[in-house]
């Protein structure tokens, strides 16, 4: 089925003009495609990876500060409509994770982590709804019960303990991290890819 969108698209068309000598393997469809990204992008890229290299043998643990989790959440509402809905914020509650405990994986046991849960119980989503106003809910610490949110936390971070990935040759780039961010974007312009494909 993921084909079938995919033969649909200018990437198909794209990827499939390509000369031979840039088509590494046609199962899976793997190609090279050089000039993406300027000198300059490639160093933030390089400089990225040590800083998650030299955090801890579980990947990139830079927490946000408590100050700026409200700026931290907006960058995660794509459509700027000041509320994240229920994709935007499972995806900014495992950004905070991710920047809180390291890589983990999303399943564990074949479950899911429950990121509405998650924002319940850190008070970013006060109404419950599955969903963070931007506006109305906005998370200001002079307003919050910050014990109770790093207590929060401190349990979230356990129970996410058996999902960590532990390397120390490799590193993921999160989403949320300003070069990996541009990286997808700039990919996704030269090759002509749909927002649904980078997701």
């Amino acid at each position: 089925r993921v084909q079938e969108r995919i033969a649909s698209t200018s990437f198909a068309t794209l990827t499939s003009n390509l000369p031979s000598e840039q088509r590494l393997s046609f199962h899976p469809p793997t190609f090279t495609v050089g000039e993406i990204l300027t000198e300059a992008e490639c160093q933030a890229l390089i400089e990225d990876a040590e800083t998650l290299l030299s955090q801890s043998y579980v990947m990139g643990q830079l927490p946000v500060e408590r100050t700026q989790l409200q700026e931290f959440l907006e960058k995660f509402d794509i459509d700027h409509d000041t509320v994240l809905n229920v994709t935007e914020t499972r995806k900014a509650m495992l950004g905070l994770l991710n920047r809180e405990c390291g890589s983990f994986a999303d399943k564990g046991g074949g479950q899911q982590v429950n990121a509405a849960q998650v924002a319940k119980l850190l008070q970013i989503d006060t109404n419950d709804d599955g969903m963070i106003d931007l506006k109305k809910e906005a998370f200001h610490v002079s307003k919050k019960d910050m014990r109770q949110f790093e207590a929060s936390m401190i349990k979230i971070k356990r129970v996410l303990k058996s999902r960590q990935v532990r390397t120390n040759k490799v590193a993921w780039f999160p989403h949320f991290l300003p070069a990996a961010n541009g990286v997808v974007r700039k990919m996704q312009a030269a090759l002509h890819m749909e927002d649904w494909m980078v997701e």
